[in-house]
């Protein structure tokens, strides 16, 4: 809705101020994570946050693509447009998901490692090493190395 509206303004209003006013709807989504959601909280806590969001984004793609092919002479606008939507959605998601990918795994295993309060520390090294080892020079199993039973789908040493 909010994209439909602002695709209308970008012929009647300077393009900055669509850009000026999508920031500040985005900065007031993000400024409000913090105080309205906790650990506990549902997902209906992030509503406020995600409706802000969706207008700040709305406002912001039409005048991005109104000014990705306006700074170029019209003979050229259609390939500053191609190029404008593949870095925005190929690029960006791309670049955004394998970073937000990163930082959860990683998150996730220094969670899970400090969960187990350093019992599973040196001794899982210890396996992991071996049985790493084995792979790359022997292409055999050590006795500490579990494998997949394939009958019975439990792991055994």
């Amino acid at each position: 809705m909010t994209a439909a509206v602002a695709g209308r303004l970008t012929a009647k209003v300077p393009q900055r101020l669509l850009v000026g006013a999508a920031s500040a709807f985005v900065a007031a989504a993000l400024s409000l994570v913090a105080p309205l959601v906790e650990m506990t909280s549902s997902w209906t806590a992030l509503l406020p946050t995600m409706a802000l969001l969706g207008v700040g984004l709305g406002l912001f793609n039409p005048p991005r693509a109104a000014i990705s092919i306006g700074v170029v002479e019209p003979a050229k606008a259609g390939m500053a447009s191609g190029i404008n939507e593949t870095f925005q959605q190929e690029v960006g998601m791309a670049l955004g998901i394998a970073a937000f990918g990163a930082l959860f795994q990683a998150r996730v295993a220094r969670d899970f490692a400090a969960s187990l309060g350093g019992q599973l520390g040196p001794s899982a090294e210890q396996i992991g090493d071996s049985c790493r080892r084995t792979r790359e020079t022997a292409r055999r199993r050590p006795d500490n190395c579990p494998v997949a039973d394939n009958k019975t789908a439990q792991w055994r040493p």
